[in-house]
């Protein structure tokens, strides 16, 4: 796993969450009471009061595959969304309404441009699995806690 150092959120590449695959790509925020974004370190003991842990799965072609893993982290993730180029995410489109379904996101990437397409994207909700959602939690902290110790 790797992870940014920036304060206000925590994002990782390849989170494994034993049982639910390998995300590609997470992103984990916290926020206030008030619904504002805080800078709160991951060495805090107590956490703050909302975090929201998003999961992206990315393919360049096989976007029911994509879908298959991106169902999976909704154990631990609020959200997900596969991630696909255009060309591809047009020929997903066509099944948006199964998408929509299984409450996974399908956005487009075009690298040419750095253009993201939010084609469709869910509503946030509770993981399936509180137990998998600690779980994820606790692998983005001591990730970043190794990085900390020299």
């Amino acid at each position: 796993m790797r992870e940014n150092e920036d304060a206000a959120f925590r994002s990782a590449r390849e989170l494994e969450v034993g049982g639910y695959g390998i995300a590609d790509f997470v992103w984990l925020s916290w926020h206030s009471n008030s619904g504002e974004g805080t800078g709160v370190g991951m060495n805090q003991k107590s956490p703050p009061a909302k975090e929201t842990l998003l999961a992206f799965e990315m393919k360049l072609r096989d976007w029911r595959k994509a879908l298959a893993q991106a169902c999976r982290y909704r154990y631990f993730a609020n959200a997900t969304h596969v991630v696909l180029p255009p060309e591809v995410a047009e020929r997903a489109r066509f099944f948006l309404d199964t998408f929509r379904e299984l409450q996974v996101g399908l956005w487009s990437f075009d690298k040419a441009t750095g253009r993201i397409r939010q084609l469709y994207t869910p509503r946030r909700k509770t993981p399936k699995s509180g137990a998998a959602r600690q779980q994820a939690v606790a692998t983005i902290r001591r990730g970043f806690k190794a990085r900390l110790t020299p």
